[in-house]
């Protein structure tokens, strides 16, 4: 998550879903440490990160990657 903020990567798509991206990464891992949620609902955040937005910002990254 830093390299791609510290290089502008995957800015366009990142903008508009990007932050409940992060909120449901801090928010996930914050249940995971603390023990409110097991090890294993890390799969599910996986599946809910990729198919709210995180695919296609994957998908633009590699792009832009790709292209320098």
């Amino acid at each position: 998550r830093d390299l791609v903020r510290s290089r502008g990567l995957g800015d366009v798509y990142k903008r508009q879903v990007g932050t409940n991206l992060e909120k449901l990464e801090d928010e996930t891992m914050l249940k995971i440490i603390t023990n409110v949620e097991p090890v294993d609902s890390f799969d599910e955040y996986v599946e809910t990160w990729k198919s709210t937005g995180g695919d296609q910002i994957t998908k633009e990254v590699q792009e832009e990657v790709d292209n320098k």
